[in-house]
This record gives C-alpha cells, structure tokens and sequence, in this order.
C-alpha cells in the first residue's frame, strides 16, 4: 500500500562558524510516515544500495514480542511487516540485503531473504547464522553448528548452504574445536573466502572455498582470545594478553607483533575489528570500548564502566573519528578526534542537549547529524562544524537515526514508533 507522505519544507538562516563569515541555505525537507509501529523501534537498518529501511519494535504490552517492518526509503511503501516476532533477532542486513530469520519446525530457523520470502537455508536447532556472502551471482548462507555433552563440544562444523538451492554446499569440520567449552567465529573476510574462529587458546582461520582449517596458538594461554579478518582479505587479526598479531593469510606466518598496554589493566576484550584498514583497530570488551593504532599500540578509550551503553563512535574519513556519550540526565559531549603519526589527539569537544542516537556521520565523512530537544535537526561539518543545512519542526521524540549509504537521506525515529526521513543537502552525498 502506498503511504501519503507529510511534506514541510522552510528557508532557514544558516550560521557559519568561521569568523566573520555567514551564509543563507534552504531548510532541508522532511517527510513523516504515517504508518508506525506500535511500540518503541530499538533498531533501524539501512541495505547497502540505500533502497530498503528494515525497522524492529519492541511491544508495550510484552517486551519478548517485537514487530518488524521493510519499508522503500524513496517512496514510503511498507512492502513487508510481521508482528508477534518472539525470541529471536528477526531481521538482519547482510550484504546489502534485508534478511529475516524465521522460526521453524523442531526448533530450527529458517532464512528468508525479503520481501519475497525466498528461503536461502533452512539451520538446525544447533545452527546459528554467521553470515550471508555473495559468491558470483548467487548468495550462500554460512551457519555454525555446535553439538555439546556434559557443557563440552563433541562436534562443531561451519556449513556453506547455497541461497539459491537451499541445500548445503559444504561443511568443514573444527576438530581443535572439539572438547573446549566454547567456540566462536567473529569473522570473515569481505569476499566470503575465510572466517576467523576462535577457542581457548586457539585462533582458527578457515578457509570456506578449499575446506582447509589452520590453527596458532596464543601466547600466552588466553581463555577469550579476539580475532578477525582484517579487510583486504590478507590478514588474520588476533588480540591477546595485550599483544596485537598481524598473520599472513593463508600460511598463517607473523607479519607485525605490536604490545598494547591499556592504561588501567585488561579488560577481558571479545571483539575485535579492524576500524581502518592497515592503521586502527577496535576493541570491545567488558564493560570498555577502545581504538589502537596497529603500528605504535597507542590507544583511545572510547568507553569504561558505567559508559558503556550510553557512547557512539563512528569513522569520519580514516583520520577523524566521532566520540559521543552521555551520563544519566547530563547534556551530551561529542568530540572528534584526529589519528595520525601513530597518536591520537582531540580536536574539539562540544557539550550539547542533542540525542546521542542521533549523532551520525554520511558515508564521504562531509556530514554529521544533530537532532535537538526542540524538534530540530542540524547538518554540520564534523570537522569544521560548519552548518550545511537545517530542519526545523519535526515531532517530539525522536531521538535515534541512520544515514544511507549514499548519503541522500536521513532516517530517524522516536519513541511511539513513528518513523520519518530527511532529505540531506548534496553535500552529504557520494
């Protein structure tokens, strides 16, 4: 069904920051959905080809119940919606792609690609999903599958199931994997050739076209190491006991060590990813969030403590970074900070009443989003916080967004599910 849209559209002064200097832009555009979820929406997902906007809600009367809808981001169109979804992370963007994992038969999950509904796999109740890759014109599912006596693995296997069929291409058997007590795979590689795994004292590098598996150990001994494919493909990333390891892919030889001695202990760090390539890395842990640089070890910690659930950070261009949070009814600090020459250094830091959920940079790092507490969304410069572009009188409540990755639009949502777009000044766009 087609959506009518609300349209507002004003002229606003807009304020440049450099001194002396001032400027005239038009107001930017908003149109508001009228259809909406009936409970608060918790996450907005963007496709890669910026076409699809996937939105999941939780319900005011059950929160172990949530809605989920797919909406066209050009046209308004809700093209697919399933309410009553329960227990389960029911939508996924993977490659571009929206993505729902249904519940199925035996306790099992099925993987549709939407909104057709084309069934990609069909996982086990001991399957969990690790991926969706393209491989030439077809997709494949990659799904781990772990079986377990007396808390320990007896049997785990990575399964490569062909979207088009539905049926299981391969599966590669973890033998290390067998008689720890848990495994994990983190990671794998933007052209679907390896995933990163890891156990008590292992890291694992699978190789999911040949079937080859090959293990390092850690040193030392670390019961939570973090690994992942690093993004050319090239590298298997470890972090372990404060040390970095760069290993060549595939004949796992070490190409760079590099000790990163945090400034008040080790957290125990689950998570590892590569914030850009070659340069930093980014860690997540318990209760900490970091950034090191890959060369020197010289960290940033991006959140500690109490912090942790209230903080974003966000790549701006490979040499900035965005660093937001706030603590408890205190206005919201954002910051962006420079990387070069193997340090970290802040350029500036603002202390604002704006949403942190709306704190969001476009793709080309040209635009940075704030949304007020009096229904006003500003367009800046994250660098230079030059005003690009500003909305004026948007609804109450809306405190979360998502740029597309071509940087044509805002999407942003509130509280009693109601979603609306922005169009964003050029700009912002690729």
């Amino acid at each position: 069904m087609f959506h009518q849209w609300l349209t507002r559209r004003v002229a606003v002064p807009v304020c440049v920051l450099a001194a002396g200097s001032a400027a005239w832009a038009e107001g930017l555009a908003f149109k508001v959905m009228p259809s909406k979820h009936p409970g608060e929406i918790y996450e907005i997902e963007v496709t890669a080809d910026s076409r699809l906007a996937i939105t999941t809600a939780v319900s005011p009367e059950d929160t172990s119940v949530s809605s989920v809808k797919v909406w066209e981001v050009a046209s308004g169109n809700v093209i697919y919606e399933k309410s009553d979804v329960r227990d389960v992370a029911p939508v996924a963007v993977m490659s571009g792609l929206a993505v729902r994992s249904d519940e199925a038969d035996g306790g099992g999950r099925r993987i549709v690609l939407l909104p057709g509904g084309q069934t990609l796999a069909r996982l086990s109740a001991h399957e969990s999903l690790l991926a969706i890759v393209r491989a030439g014109d077809r997709l494949e599912v990659v799904s781990l599958r772990a079986q377990r006596t007396d808390e320990k693995l007896t049997s785990v296997a990575v399964s490569v199931h062909d979207g088009s069929t539905g049926s299981i291409r391969t599966s590669i058997t973890l033998p290390e994997a067998a008689g720890s007590r848990d495994v994990n795979c983190p990671g794998i590689s933007s052209d679907g050739r390896w995933l990163a795994c890891t156990r008590t004292g292992r890291a694992l590098l699978v190789g999911l076209a040949s079937g080859d598996v090959k293990g390092v150990s850690l040193r030392p001994r670390d019961d939570a190491p973090a690994v992942a494919v690093s993004a050319d493909g090239a590298s298997l990333l470890t972090f372990s006991a404060r040390e970095l390891v760069r290993w060549a892919i595939p004949s796992l030889d070490v190409v760079k060590r590099t000790s990163i001695r945090f400034l008040d202990g080790s957290p125990r760090w689950s998570r590892l990813r590569e914030l850009v390539p070659g340069k930093v890395v980014r860690l997540d842990g318990t209760r900490a969030v970091a950034f090191a640089d890959i060369e020197t070890g010289t960290q940033f910690w991006a959140a500690r403590g109490s912090s942790i659930n209230r903080f974003r950070l966000e790549e701006i261009d490979g040499h900035h970074f965005l660093h937001a949070f706030r603590s408890r009814s205190n206005p919201t600090t954002w910051r962006v900070i420079r990387h070069g020459k193997g340090a970290f250094k802040e350029l500036y830091e603002v202390e604002e009443r704006v949403a942190l959920g709306s704190l969001v940079t476009s793709r080309n790092g040209k635009c940075l989003t704030l949304l007020k507490q009096d229904g006003e969304l500003s367009v800046v410069d994250p660098l230079t916080r030059r005003e690009h572009g500003r909305a004026v009188g948007l609804p109450d409540g809306l405190y979360r967004g998502e740029i597309t990755p071509d940087g044509q639009t805002f999407i942003v949502t509130g509280v009693d599910g109601k979603m609306l777009t922005v169009d964003l000044p050029a700009v912002c766009r690729q």
